[in-house]
């Protein structure tokens, strides 16, 4: 209950006008319209002429103070809350390769957080993996995209060391909600087991935060077998095969201490669907918590029925009986009939609260709660569009968070600066501003890392263009070479092949020359003596010592040599055709190396990893 006022009261400056009102209604009663015989009859028909001009005048007093909006009470409205925030943290300890899930434990935590990403539209989402010790891969963010990149590569193998220390992933997802400003805030918990100690530690941890938590168990209750990347199954100190099972009651217990739930993982993704319903069933909770206005209630319709009432007494008498008897039913109405008499705004705020919101946007004719409904839809251009032109401060306050949801920053901001300046006070103006401007920062920054990694990529391209062309180039002059060297091979050969033939010919002239006088000798010597040697028989017996058949064994030696040294050339020629540049071939397989996102995931773990050495030494 607050002091009477108006809330239009230039309204009441139609009052002015009342006496000329007056004066021309006493005038016109006046004057003889009707027949002197006629009006005989109707007297007991027609009102009183002093009766009718005060009726008027009561209507016109009544109409103005209606239309001036009288107040008297408070009314509540409903405004947005852009403060929910959450965590999803993932389990990369080694029995997440544990295949009692298909293809494993692995994969599908993988599945299930991607499946869940789609459904968070609004607030910001971060990523915390863990084996031995927690590692932030991104901080809060409205980027689903980004999130998803970093998903899909994630593995054991990439983590620094191993080990499955949960509550080192929580201190992670606490330190990301501080970050944020939030003191309310969810985090989502996927992991196939919680040990007894890391329960401890977590109940500990969380005793001093409102953050709630739920956990997705990636396991079945029977367990399975750790495969190792050798092929080998993981065993004890024993030699025993370990058989990873989920101690269910620890997670039970850790879910139930935060005001969460536990959700055994499922094919049919009804699993996905708890988990979303419980995280937005929160984040509604908290938003209704902080987004409530008092506003002034116009009662200036209540005056409507007492001027129908009098504007019905001025053409009938027997109507006030008739209007009695009605307004006697219409205090004590049945359901259906009191149902019948529902006007849109109504039906719509039955609607509204039954969360049927698409349906009460339809409905509602007032812009504030036509726009509260678009927006609880999801339907932020809507509320948008249902909100503009609107003065009223909670009016712009919710269309400046309609532009925040819908992506629109810039404007948001502006807003809620506007806001600012006319109330100080307006704290909740206030907090989505600063939420607001740091989504702005983290949108503009993500637009300068694509940036950056476009022209990274684009530079990646280049080199990758100059070291083709330098490797298509080197490859031309290889084969220059060797097209010369082979036209040089050529022509020794050929040339090689001509001293052959001249020094055969001059062998074969030598050897005629030689043996032309010994012909003549021994024919004479056969004709003197009769049993000398022949000339063939001594010059066969010649011939091995002889310096002509030395010099006719070293030609097909030479040769051979000359083939034999062609065979190498050629041998190394392939081998250099089999390894082409083999500095280039080195620096391009590192840019590829460069370019996949599991190897950027590891060496930001290891970074962290080391910074976390480094301070705990300090």
């Amino acid at each position: 209950m607050t002091a009477f006022h108006f809330l239009s009261p230039y309204w009441l400056l139609n009052l002015l006008w009342l006496p000329l009102f007056a004066f021309y209604l006493n005038r016109r009663t006046q004057s003889t319209w009707l027949a002197p015989h006629l009006a005989k009859h109707l007297q007991s028909v027609l009102p009183n002429k002093t009766t009718s001009v005060r009726l008027w005048m009561a209507i016109w007093i009544l109409m103005t103070l209606a239309l001036a909006g009288p107040s008297w009470q408070k009314q509540t409205t409903a405004n947005f809350s852009l403060s929910s925030a959450r965590v999803v943290v993932i389990s990369m300890s080694p029995s997440m390769y544990a295949k009692d899930l298909s293809p494993s434990r692995l994969e599908q935590a993988k599945y299930k957080a991607l499946d869940m990403l789609p459904y968070w539209q609004e607030g910001s989402t971060g990523l915390v993996v863990y084996s031995d010790q927690g590692y932030t891969l991104s901080p809060m963010t409205s980027d689903s995209r980004t999130l998803k990149n970093l998903i899909e590569p994630l593995s054991p193998a990439l983590m620094p060391s191993q080990g499955d220390e949960a509550d080192k992933g929580l201190a992670e997802a606490i330190d990301l909600l501080k970050q944020t400003g939030q003191a309310n805030g969810s985090i989502i918990l996927i992991t196939d087991q919680l040990s007894d100690r890391s329960l401890k530690q977590s109940l500990d941890l969380l005793a001093n935060h409102h953050y709630r938590l739920s956990v997705l168990m990636t396991a079945t209750a029977d367990g399975a077998p750790i495969p190792l990347p050798s092929g080998e199954l993981a065993t004890s100190q024993n030699g025993q095969t370990v058989i990873a099972k989920p101690k269910v009651d620890n997670l039970r217990t850790l879910a139930s201490e935060q005001g969460g739930i536990v959700v055994p993982i499922r094919a049919d993704n009804q699993d996905v669907q708890q988990l979303i319903d419980w995280s937005n069933n929160e984040d509604f909770k908290g938003a209704s918590a902080l987004g409530e206005q008092q506003s002034d209630l116009n009662s200036g319709i209540y005056l409507l029925p007492l001027i129908g009432l009098l504007a019905a007494l001025l053409f009938r008498k027997g109507l006030v009986l008739t209007l009695v008897a009605i307004c006697t039913q219409a205090w004590f109405p049945s359901p259906v009939q009191a149902a019948a008499f529902y006007n849109d705004d109504q039906m719509a705020m039955q609607a509204f609260e039954q969360q049927r919101y698409s349906h009460a946007a339809e409905q509602f004719h007032d812009p504030q709660w036509k726009g509260l409904s678009y927006y609880r839809d999801g339907q932020y251009s809507a509320a948008i569009q249902a909100l503009q032109g609107q003065h009223d401060p909670n009016a712009r306050y919710n269309l400046a968070n309609a532009y925040a949801q819908d992506g629109q920053y810039q404007k948001a901001i502006d807003i809620y600066r506007t806001l600012i300046e006319n109330n100080p006070n307006f704290t909740a103006a206030q907090k989505n501003l600063a939420i607001v401007e740091q989504a702005l920062k983290q949108q503009q920054q993500q637009q300068q890392q694509q940036q950056q990694q476009q022209q990274q990529q684009q530079q990646q391209q280049q080199q990758q263009q100059q070291q083709q062309q330098q490797q298509q180039q080197q490859q031309q002059q290889q084969q220059q070479q060797q097209q010369q060297q082979q036209q040089q091979q050529q022509q020794q050969q050929q040339q090689q092949q001509q001293q052959q033939q001249q020094q055969q010919q001059q062998q074969q002239q030598q050897q005629q020359q030689k043996s032309a006088p010994q012909n003549q000798r021994s024919q004479a010597q056969s004709a003197n003596n009769g049993t000398a040697l022949s000339p063939k028989k001594r010059q066969s017996e010649q011939l091995p010592n002889s310096p002509e058949t030395q010099r006719q064994s070293q030609i097909p030696k030479e040769s051979q040599q000359d083939a034999k040294g062609q065979k190498d050339h050629q041998q190394a020629v392939r081998s250099r055709q089999d390894n082409p540049a083999d500095p280039e071939l080195k620096r391009l397989q590192a840019v590829e190396n460069a370019r996949d996102p599991a190897g950027l995931i590891r060496a930001e773990l290891r970074l962290q990893a080391q910074q976390k050495l480094a301070e705990s030494k300090q």
